[in-house]
């Protein structure tokens, strides 16, 4: 079997449209600290909470559906939303955008129906 490409896989060769990598201080110096709790919902999960927080968070959250290819969780996005808006704290949930097609993308296959619930909280430094 194949190695399933995922969202973040792409985000790690630098495979992205504008920007560039870089650290999550240098992109969010007013974070003191960041929580993410979420629980994912579909095939493959457990119904187990996880937690994420400044040293292990990344731009997208991986899928657990073992058939899902070019999917996962873009909780980079809601991040970076909550900070230009200075807001603490958000609950919502994410669809994965991948789908159950060939890992080279040749077959496109019907959409990846995981979901994550998540909450974040960030704390600021202060000013």
């Amino acid at each position: 079997m194949e190695k399933r490409i995922t969202a973040q896989d792409s985000v790690n060769k630098g495979n992205f449209l504008f920007g560039h990598t870089t650290s999550f201080e240098k992109t969010y110096p007013k974070v003191e600290n960041i929580k993410i709790i979420f629980k994912e919902e579909g095939s493959g999960t457990y119904g187990n909470k996880q937690v994420y927080d400044k040293e292990s968070i990344s731009e997208y959250i991986n899928c657990s559906n073992k058939l899902c290819q070019r999917g996962g969780f873009w909780i980079g996005r809601e991040i970076a939303d909550m900070y230009h808006k200075k807001e603490e704290n958000k609950k919502s949930y994410l669809r994965c955008y991948g789908d159950e097609g060939s890992p080279k993308g040749r077959i496109k296959g019907r959409n990846c129906f995981n979901h994550i619930d998540f909450e974040i909280n960030i704390e600021y430094k202060k000013e």
